[in-house]
């Protein structure tokens, strides 16, 4: 399969801000925001899903057989024309998903200046390497880390795999 060079140099580009430490792990795999229905709620909200970026098949989160170095991820998305990059937490990486959704009335928490305020601060705060969420409604941030025995989620999430 024929490889578009131009795309990967310019994901390169696109991902070039990652921290080396994250690029240096096999961790990897190309991701796809697809619509997932949640019956729960009745409503249809964006997942990022990860896909196997050497096979191009669904990738899992328990299976290190499916993940893949950074290289290759990029190489996978230009191949698999995959929305973008994945990567696997654990081992190390701990991830901070800050979100400002809607409750059941669908009023959110804060304005969305309140929160680009609080979420700022968070980054601020945790460091490490923060982005968007496929929503664009919160904000992801990835740390080295692990979590302590007993964490508990308390309106965020925090993960470490």
């Amino acid at each position: 399969m024929a490889i578009d060079t131009q795309k990967v140099e310019a994901l390169e580009k696109q991902y070039g801000k990652l921290p080396d430490i994250l690029k240096s792990r096999r961790m990897w795999c190309g991701s796809k925001i697809l619509d997932i229905q949640d019956d729960e709620k009745g409503t249809v909200i964006k997942r990022k899903v990860p896909y196997n970026a050497v096979t191009g098949s669904t990738a899992k989160s328990n299976d290190p057989n499916t993940w893949t170095t950074f290289k290759m991820a990029i190489r996978g998305i230009a191949v698999f024309g995959f929305d973008g990059l994945g990567i696997i937490l654990g081992n190390g990486i701990v991830g901070t998903d800050l979100d400002n959704h809607a409750d059941s009335n669908g009023e959110t928490p804060l304005t969305g200046e309140q929160f680009k305020e609080w979420a700022t601060q968070a980054v601020d705060i945790l460091g490490g390497y923060a982005e968007y969420s496929p929503s664009g409604k919160g904000v992801h941030i990835l740390n080295s880390g692990h979590l302590p025995d007993g964490s508990v989620n308390k309106g965020h999430k925090v993960v470490d795999g």
